[in-house]
């Protein structure tokens, strides 16, 4: 499953100028309460294929949980998980920020973006059954199966938004107009048409792969 904070068309009031710092991504409310005991585990981007053009920052945040069983953990898990934006149970979480970064200048006839640049925060909560290695072999053997499964099902929308920065970093790009204004006009529906897509393959991704509860 996953969340959204993007800040995509939120920050075009001040595109003539570079930018403001960019706000990484954070779980919500319920979800920080819920993961008050994790144990945040950073990702280098250097083992990541990192699109040309996006700046990213990449976490793995840890829920960790306590059971004697496969049963106790998964409901365990649904005491103290995240939900998903629509507040349904959620085993794991994806939080993604866009944020485009640029500066419009005229040459006195056209206008074009300078110093475009695509940073993106992602945050992905996983469970993790900390006493795992205790419990019996099937029992071990099925967490370690609907984990890996998740994990891929997160992973994916992780990919899916760095595409979707890389994507929208050469759209920017290629922008241009007879003057800035209306040049922000132009960035303005290019980064509303990039999260409209985005924000269609992640619900592929989820109708796909439903990852409401382990099986």
């Amino acid at each position: 499953m996953r969340r959204t904070t993007h800040t995509g068309t939120g920050a075009l009031g001040i595109l003539s100028a570079c930018l403001a710092t960019a706000v990484p991504a954070a779980l919500d409310a319920q979800t920080r309460m819920a993961s008050a005991d994790a144990v945040i585990q950073p990702v280098s981007a250097r083992s990541l294929s990192i699109p040309r053009g996006v700046e990213a920052v990449i976490t793995v945040n840890h829920l960790l949980l306590v059971g004697g069983s496969y049963r106790e953990v998964h409901e365990r898990l649904r005491v103290v998980g995240p939900r998903a934006a629509g507040g349904e149970l959620a085993n794991g979480v994806t939080d993604y920020d866009l944020v485009p970064r640029l500066t419009p200048v005229s040459d006195g006839t056209r206008c074009r973006p300078r110093g475009v640049r695509v940073d993106v925060t992602v945050q992905i909560l996983l469970p993790e059954w900390v006493d795992h290695e205790q419990a019996p072999f099937r029992e071990r053997r099925r967490w370690t199966a609907f984990l890996d499964r998740l994990t891929r099902h997160e992973n994916a929308h992780r990919d899916v938004t760095l595409r979707a920065a890389e994507a929208l970093d050469g759209a920017l790009r290629s922008l241009e107009a007879s003057s800035c204004g209306r040049l922000i006009r132009r960035i303005d529906g290019t980064i509303r048409a990039a999260q409209d897509e985005l924000d269609r393959a992640h619900a592929a991704l989820d109708a796909a792969d439903r990852m409401l509860s382990p099986r």
